[in-house]
C-alpha cells in the first residue's frame, strides 16, 4: 500500500532504478519489476517453502519505501 502512495506523491515511478544484494540476486532492476514480482509471490500458498520469497519481497518493499534502494 505504501508503494502506491509513494507512486501516486510521485516520489517514486516504475522506471525508479532499484539496486541492492536482494534485487541483484531476483534480477529485479527497477520499481515496476518488484512490484510484479510482490504480486506474484502474493498468488502462492503462504509456507515453509515460499518462506524465503515472502521474506525478500517483504524486505525489497519497505527498502523502496524507506527511500533506502533506488537509485535515481
Amino acid at each position: 500500500m505504501a508503494g502506491c502512495f509513494n507512486l501516486a506523491a510521485r516520489r517514486i515511478n516504475a522506471r525508479t532504478a532499484v539496486f541492492s544484494r536482494t534485487t541483484q540476486a531476483l534480477g529485479l532492476r527497477n520499481v515496476r519489476e518488484a512490484a510484479i514480482y510482490a504480486q506474484d509471490t502474493l498468488l502462492l500458498p503462504v509456507n515453509s517453502a515460499t518462506a524465503q520469497r515472502y521474506s525478500r519481497i517483504i524486505g525489497i518493499l519497505d527498502d523502496i519505501n524507506a527511500n533506502r534502494i533506488e537509485q535515481y
